[in-house]
């Protein structure tokens, strides 16, 4: 069986990652509010393309099956000091990808990163495992989530990585993963890659099942504000 994910140790210029994590920290501890997720994190912090170097580029050409693998979105998620954790997702929930071994994120954490201090987890699902249907959330810039029940039903072994900075994991779109939330007393960050062969499309019905997903999510929160106020 073909995993869903992967590691490679010690696969990234050290002092890149360094440099991009001075970078990272100047930015967030700019803003006014620190928030979960970051998209499009090369408008803010243009020297995160430095760290798609040719090896890496290589790599996730044969992953993907094609020698011009397109790069869709570069992401910052940030673990905040013993913030909450991040439910189990399947993200081609949301990207509706086709088929789903063309669709591949690259994780790379800007500081040694576990189970403890907001690592992701993977279940050791094969790479074409089906679509779960997920349930709106409650949690900002987080729209669906596999419900608990579903989950612990599932009942499927699970691997979670020790990073030391230089390290990377991968996995693709129907990949289950999730994470405990920082426990510790310190940010984390990791920056994440999401990569598609240039022949993958977009299945119409599933974005539709995520469109009213993510609808019912946007009222939870309207509806979590108003109560607040």
């Amino acid at each position: 069986m073909k995993l869903s994910h992967g590691f490679l140790k010690n696969f990234i210029d050290k002092s890149l990652i360094l440099n991009l994590r001075n970078k990272v920290d100047i930015f967030l501890d700019s803003e006014e509010t620190i928030v979960n997720y970051y998209p499009e994190l090369e408008k803010k912090i243009p020297e995160v393309n430095q760290i798609l170097k040719k090896d890496l580029i290589k790599k996730i050409s044969k992953y993907l099956s094609t020698p011009k693998p397109i790069l869709k979105a570069i992401e910052l998620h940030v673990q905040l000091a013993n913030c909450e954790p991040i439910p189990p997702h399947q993200d081609n929930f949301y990207h509706c990808v086709y088929p789903p071994n063309f669709g591949l994120k690259i994780l790379i954490p800007l500081s040694n990163l576990n189970s403890f201090n907001g690592g992701l987890s993977f279940l050791n699902i094969p790479i074409n495992y089906n679509v779960i249907d997920h349930i709106p959330t409650k949690i900002v810039n987080f729209s669906s989530a596999i419900s608990k029940e579903e989950f612990l039903n599932l009942n499927i072994h699970k691997t979670s990585y020790n990073y030391e900075i230089g390290d990377l994991s991968f996995h693709f779109l129907n990949s289950i993963h999730f994470s405990h939330g920082n426990k510790s007393n310190k940010r984390e960050s990791f920056i994440v890659f999401r990569f598609e062969n240039p022949k993958a499309y977009q299945n119409k019905i599933a974005l539709e099942k995520y469109k009213i997903c993510s609808e019912k999510h946007k009222k939870l929160i309207e509806d979590s504000v108003f109560n607040k106020n």
